[in-house]
C-alpha cells in the first residue's frame, strides 16, 4: 500500500515541483477590491508573506501580527487534521472582527495530478506539489479610518502566507514576524520620491536584494502627465509617409478616460526628375481622449486606445488641401505599437478619404 508523505519544502532533485505562487514578482490580486498597497517578504523553505493594506498609516497603527499570529495557532490546535497526510491545497480564512470574534473557513483543492518519487527498497511516495494559502484578516471600526478616500476602500488589512502547508505557520509565528514588518515601514518613512504616509499613494515594496526594482508606487486618484515620442510610417491617397510624433498625455487617477495632445509632423518623399528626392513636411495638430483598463484590474495604468482630432497647421505640396482634418481611432496591438485608422476632409467634410498609419513609441 502506497504511503503518502507530506513534504513541508521542495525535496532536492525536484526543483521542478510547481508549488503556486512562488515568485514575489507578482503581487496579490484581490477579486472585486481595489489594487492596495503591498509588503512582499520571503520566508524560509520558499514559504512568503504578502501584506495587504489601504494605506502605511493603518499598516502603522495595526502592525503587531505576532499576537494575531499566537491567536491563529492556538485556534489551529483546535481544528486542524489530525492524519497530516493530505496532499490537496487549503485556502484558510482567519478574521477577526474589532469585538475579538474569530472565525475561520477553510476551503480544499484537489491535486490536478498526482506525483509520486520512488526510493530504493522502499514504496512510492505519494508528494504534494501544491502549496496552501492562510488569509489572516483583521476588520478594523470605521472611526479608525482617518481619511475618507475618493472610492471606498475595505475596512481591513489581510496577511497572505503562501505556505507549503499550513502547519508551517507554528514554527514561523516562532520565529516573530514583527521586525520585518517594522523594517518594511522604516522604508516607507525613508522613500524620498514621495511622502508614502499621505492616503493617495498605493505601493508596493518587496525587500529583495536581487530585485533591481523594489518599490512600485502610485497614485490612488492622482492625474498625471507624460511625454509620449513616437514614429509611424502611414498610407495617405496612395502616398506613403513617415512620421514624427510627439504627444502630452493626461493619465487618469481612478477613471478610464485621459486627454492627449500632440504635434505630428508627416515627411512625404517627392522624386525630382532631374535631382535626388525632395522631403516635403506637413505638420497636424491633434488632440483627443485615451480609454484605459478600469483602475481597479492592473497596478499600472493600461492605455487601450483612444480618439483624436487633427487640424493642418503647415502645408507643403500638394498632399493636403487647406483647412485639413484628420480623425483617427487608436488601437494598441502591442505595448509600444499602435494601428491608427484614419479619414481626413476639408473643410466642412468636403474630399473624405482614408488612411492608416501603425506607430511605434519610445
Amino acid at each position: 500500500m502506497n504511503r503518502v508523505l507530506l513534504l513541508a519544502s521542495l525535496l532536492t532533485g525536484f526543483a521542478g515541483n510547481a508549488l503556486a505562487q512562488n515568485t514575489l514578482r507578482e503581487p496579490i490580486k484581490e477579486f472585486g477590491v481595489p489594487r492596495r498597497s503591498q509588503v512582499q517578504i520571503a520566508l524560509p523553505n520558499r514559504n512568503r508573506l504578502i501584506v495587504v493594506f489601504n494605506n502605511w498609516p493603518e499598516l502603522a497603527a495595526n502592525r503587531n501580527l505576532d499576537s494575531l499570529l499566537r491567536l491563529f495557532v492556538g485556534d489551529l490546535r483546535l481544528w486542524r487534521d489530525s492524519t497530516g497526510t493530505r496532499t490537496d491545497a487549503r485556502r484558510v480564512l482567519y478574521s477577526l472582527d474589532p469585538q475579538g470574534q474569530r472565525t475561520v473557513r477553510v476551503t480544499a483543492f484537489p491535486a490536478p495530478t498526482e506525483t509520486y518519487q520512488f526510493r530504493n527498497g522502499e514504496e512510492p511516495v505519494q508528494l504534494k506539489t501544491m502549496q496552501d494559502t492562510l488569509v489572516i484578516e483583521k476588520r478594523l471600526e470605521p472611526a479608525s479610518r482617518t481619511t475618507k478616500p475618493a472610492f471606498e476602500l475595505p475596512l481591513n488589512l489581510r496577511f497572505y502566507f503562501l505556505l507549503n502547508r499550513v502547519e508551517d505557520i507554528e514554527t514561523i509565528a516562532r520565529q516573530g514576524l514583527n521586525g520585518e514588518i517594522d523594517k518594511a515601514i522604516q522604508e516607507a518613512r525613508a522613500y524620498t520620491s514621495h511622502d508614502l504616509f499621505q492616503p493617495r499613494y498605493r505601493s508596493t515594496y518587496t525587500p529583495d536584494p536581487v530585485l533591481r526594482h523594489r518599490w512600485r508606487v502610485g497614485g490612488f486618484n492622482e492625474l498625471s502627465l507624460g511625454i509620449s515620442p513616437g514614429v509611424g510610417v502611414g498610407v495617405v491617397r496612395n502616398q506613403l509617409y513617415t512620421a514624427l510624433i510627439g504627444d502630452l498625455a493626461l493619465f487618469p487617477g481612478i477613471g478610464r478616460l485621459g486627454a492627449r495632445l500632440g504635434w505630428h509632423e508627416y515627411f512625404f518623399f517627392q522624386n525630382q526628375p532631374d535631382g535626388p528626392s525632395r522631403i516635403v513636411r506637413n505638420s497636424f495638430l491633434n488632440a483627443g481622449i485615451l480609454f484605459f483598463k478600469p483602475w481597479d484590474k492592473t497596478h499600472n495604468r493600461v492605455n487601450m486606445g483612444g480618439v483624436t482630432l487633427g487640424y493642418l497647421i503647415r502645408r507643403n505640396g500638394d498632399y493636403f488641401e487647406k483647412a485639413t482634418f484628420r480623425l483617427a481611432g487608436t488601437v494598441n496591438i502591442f505595448k509600444w505599437s499602435k494601428i491608427e485608422p484614419e479619414l481626413y476632409w476639408h473643410g466642412a467634410f468636403k474630399k473624405v478619404y482614408p488612411g492608416v498609419r501603425v506607430n511605434v513609441g519610445f
